[in-house]
């Protein structure tokens, strides 16, 4: 059974880690989209974390991580190495924290520039007759940050002294907000790791730590030391963005047994309150230092129990080495009971077949068994396995992502024409796509984005574009690009245009062919929609605590039905008869409740709402869609039953 089992959990994290892979770079260009549009000018933005670090991420059902944004303050940098302007003084108590000093003179050259006035205010500086310099307090360089930054975040969020962020909500992720200074070098504490004899067999050997060194750059954040009475005014050394890089040097093998490891400690030892995640990730960068993992393994199960029984030494020791800085101990010495909290690690990690069985959950969670815990379900789990790995399952995997890109930029693109940005976001938007020209399936979205800029930048003497004279369309693609045409068309009340445009859509019913969807926003308020559309983003601005309408998203084939009926209704004031609505009702039957994303931000969600939106119509005329009373959009639940096979 173990051995059997293993072969299915490697065959498992291969899929899961392939179909991740597969859109890496729609993510990063996701990323640099954001940034590209709403930050303060003066804030340069740089994203961290899990979200980002190319590890295998595996969650337990219905979670999801929430993206780290850092805000740098440009052009300010803290001087390493002497005591001039803006200066770092490491504390005693960490080598890893430390107090920034300011000049009086500085103070007032910050105070007065533009732009800079509005973080670098008065209450920011507290005089230290000790130092004869001005201590910036972290605490309100954290909130200046924040306030100007533009972002909606957690006006009532309580933060510690020790965490660097302030959270906020987006339309569907939780984000942290993390306000950060530059460091003018990396500190003399580091260099033990960057000279540390590291074999080039090691993931991250000799030549890529000097290489960090030399050209990566390092931060600090407003988090101070949890186990100092100086916490309050103390920063943190970050090296969020150079552990980016480190996961990236990874060999498969080692990043999908970070994801199951992390994915045990999230499962069975979170919850007892003493180590966190970072210290996970600092205890595995320590093990691939001793070459205690290979860049391969025969028995992945026997190297989850070495990792476990490490962290449960170090738990006994009292140490976990920073993985940057070998001299500085992140052992969590200020939470209390800490010698009890370690007998229930103890406890945990001794149970190996509770973990085995946690797996065992995990896969069957995820290939969606059910009632088989006799072990008979591993031949089953290999048939589901065998369904994932196909090209059509990958392809609604990568098409979800591909649709919340499309999504963002049409936001951009209306948010950037409303504040006289329009031209500028454009050819941000151009020189993106000039970077990804390789990846195919950005590329496939090149002629729908197009559609969205020619909207906009109508009148403009000189419309920009973006090159697709490279791109090869599928037939599937060609209809996505199609709807978005007949949409753009019924948009500007070109009716005969749009409806000659879906009288070439001859497909039947959605079966097992998928496409990219369409978005609507809030922006899309401000044209003469149909009253079935306008009932949806009344609907979901209603059920939205800022009564906002988030971006949502259609089926283009059963958006094209919709639009089918409602320019027949416009162009010749007839009325749909029952066939056309049990073919919009037919199309709704066959929409996922879990693409693109599961719940209500999926095609079946919207599509429920859009029919809602025709009673009145339907009442009128007489008519009915037959299993509209069985519908409960109550049910609908975004995240509760989301696997790591959905888009979260």
């Amino acid at each position: 059974m173990t051995a059997d089992f293993d072969i299915v959990l490697r065959k498992y994290l291969d899929i899961l880690d392939d179909w991740q892979r597969k859109v890496d770079n729609i993510r990063k260009m996701h990323h640099e989209i954001w940034t590209a549009s709403r930050v303060y000018p003066i804030i340069r933005q740089h994203r961290a974390g899990s979200r980002v670090e190319k590890q295998c991420r595996i969650l337990p059902m219905g979670k999801q991580t929430d993206v780290d944004y850092k805000f740098e303050v440009k052009d300010i940098v803290v001087d390493m190495t002497t005591k001039k302007e803006l200066y770092w003084k490491v504390s005693p108590s960490s080598s890893a924290h430390g107090n920034i000093f300011v000049h009086e003179s500085t103070k007032t050259e910050l105070m007065n520039k533009s732009l800079h006035c509005d973080i670098f205010t008065e209450n920011l500086f507290q005089w230290d007759c000790a130092e004869n310099a001005y201590l910036l307090r972290p605490g309100q360089f954290k909130s200046n940050v924040v306030r100007i930054s533009g972002f909606e975040y957690t006006q009532d969020a309580t933060t510690t002294p020790n965490s660097p962020s302030i959270p906020g909500q987006g339309a569907v992720n939780e984000y942290d907000i993390v306000p950060c200074l530059r460091i003018s070098q990396w500190p003399t504490s580091t260099y033990k790791w960057a000279n540390k004899d590291a074999s080039e067999n090691k993931a991250l050997n000799k030549r890529f730590r000097s290489n960090m060194i030399k050209n990566e750059d390092l931060f600090v954040v407003p988090a101070g030391n949890p186990s100092s009475p100086e916490a309050e005014r103390e920063f943190r050394l970050s090296f969020s963005l150079v552990e980016v890089k480190c996961f990236e040097e990874l060999s498969d093998y080692q990043r999908k047994l970070y994801g199951v490891l992390k994915y045990l400690f999230k499962q069975q030892l979170e919850s007892v309150d003493l180590l966190d995640s970072y210290h996970v990730k600092s205890l595995f960068f320590s093990m691939l230092d001793k070459e205690l993992i290979g860049v391969n393994s025969k028995d992945l199960i026997d190297d989850v129990f070495s990792f476990f029984k490490m962290l449960l030494g170090a738990c006994k020791e009292r140490c976990i080495k920073h993985i940057f800085i070998e001299e500085c101990n992140i052992f969590p010495f200020h939470k209390k009971d800490w010698e009890r909290k370690t007998v229930e690690i103890t406890d945990v990690v001794h149970n190996q077949d509770k973990m085995i069985e946690e797996l065992h959950f995990l896969v069957q969670r995820d290939l969606k068994i059910t009632g088989n815990s006799d072990g008979k379900w591993i031949s089953q789990a290999m048939g589901k396995i065998d369904e994932l790995n196909t090209e059509n399952r990958r392809i609604v995997y990568i098409n979800g992502y591909l649709t919340r890109l499309l999504s963002l930029i049409t936001y951009s693109l209306f948010e950037n024409q409303e504040s006289g940005k329009l031209d500028e976001a454009i050819r941000k938007i151009q020189d993106l796509f000039k970077q990804f020209t390789d990846d195919d399936n950005i590329c496939r979205i090149i002629p729908i984005v197009n559609i969205g800029i020619e909207h906009l930048n109508v009148s403009s003497s000189n419309i920009l574009t973006i090159d697709n004279s490279f791109v090869t369309t599928s037939s599937v693609d060609k209809i996505s690009t199609q709807v978005h045409v007949a949409f753009d068309h019924y948009l500007c009340g070109k009716l005969q245009d749009a409806q000659q445009i879906l009288d070439e859509i001859t497909v039947n019913v959605p079966g097992n062919t998928h496409y990219i969807g369409l978005s609507i926003t809030s922006f899309h308020k401000r044209y003469e929609l149909d009253e079935a559309l306008h009932h949806v983003i009344s609907t979901l601005e209603s059920k939205s605590k800022e009564r906002k309408c988030p971006r949502f998203y259609m089926d283009p084939l059963f958006f094209a039905q919709h639009l089918k009926i409602q320019c027949r209704l416009k162009l010749r004031d007839s009325f749909p008869v029952q066939s056309d609505l049990d073919e919009l009702e037919s199309f709704s039957a066959h929409l996922s409740e879990r693409e693109p994303y599961l719940g209500r931000l999926s095609y079946r969600y919207s599509a429920i709402l859009l029919l809602q939106g025709y009673q009145s119509l339907l009442q009128r005329l007489e008519l009915k869609f037959s299993s509209m009373d069985k519908e409960d959009v109550d049910t609908f639940h975004q995240r509760l039953y989301a696997t790591n096979f959905d888009l979260r």
